[in-house]
């Protein structure tokens, strides 16, 4: 009965013990657990107050990417239709270009109609016509050159008178208007077949144009050239036109370039 005492207290002491264990571990435990719950509130708000100046700049990365897209979207819509109006005045330009090239050539046309009835005479001498006066100087001059068969009576001028200043190197060119174009044309045509002569100077007789058509004129200077030495018949028509007879066959050319093409298809080889 003793033995049985015995043990049986022992189991108690043991179970006792157990209970104490057992107790101090899930004490040790909740300690445990609380201190990690307070380690992870710990580094969550270090955590928090870490990413509060990046969520800061973020934040402002995101506005600032917005109102770029914003601007941006704008900007497109502005180009767009700036776009459309850049394509409105390039074509108001093309149609004022078109419309100024038109007013020229009519302004340039009404120039030289004003000039039709007038010729240039060049090699005159300083101070021929004085005493006389430049109409009837030179009036008398061309019925004298040309002879009673082309100027029964002296020719009837509007005006006369020399361009340009005295330079003492060179003789002034005189402008003459005639009141009859017909009589302005008979004096063109004589001087291209004749020798215009005074005081022993030959003369030199040419269309009174502007010097835009000039120019013009002037730029068929090398195809002339070489259509003379071929021996090919040509002509220099009003305003700017130049008239080739080749084999018998009649063209009328507006342009230089369009006349050198015309020679060495033509022409050239032949």
């Amino acid at each position: 009965m003793a033995s049985q005492a015995l043990a049986a207290s022992g189991e108690e002491a043991n179970d006792s013990r157990a209970t104490q264990n057992s107790g101090e571990d899930a004490f040790s435990m909740s300690l445990l657990m609380a201190e990690l719950a307070k380690h992870q509130a710990n580094m969550h708000a270090l955590i928090q107050e870490s990413i509060k100046p990046l969520q800061a700049s973020v934040d402002s990365l995101n506005k600032n990417v917005k109102a770029f897209h914003t601007r941006l979207a704008s900007t497109e819509v502005r180009v767009g239709e700036n776009f459309e109006k850049l394509i409105e005045v390039d074509n108001q330009i093309h149609s004022l270009e078109k419309y100024n090239s038109a007013l020229l050539n009519k302004v340039e046309d009404l120039e030289n109609r004003s000039r039709r009835a007038n010729l240039r005479v060049l090699n005159i001498p300083e101070k021929s016509e004085d005493g006389k006066g430049n109409i009837v100087f030179l009036s008398d001059l061309q019925k004298d050159a040309m002879g009673p068969d082309i100027f029964p009576s002296p020719p009837e001028l509007e005006r006369a008178h020399r361009i340009g200043p005295i330079t003492g190197k060179f003789t002034r060119p005189f402008i003459t208007c005639f009141h009859h174009y017909r009589d302005k044309e008979a004096v063109l045509r004589w001087s291209r077949q004749n020798q215009m002569k005074f005081g022993g100077n030959v003369l030199r007789v040419y269309p009174d144009l502007s010097a835009a058509l000039v120019k013009k004129r002037a730029e068929f200077k090398p195809i002339k050239a070489l259509l003379y030495a071929k021996g090919v018949q040509f002509r220099l028509l009003y305003p700017a036109q130049l008239k080739i007879v080749h084999n018998g066959e009649s063209r009328t050319i507006s342009s230089s370039e369009d006349a050198t093409v015309y020679y060495k298809q033509f022409i050239a080889s032949g």
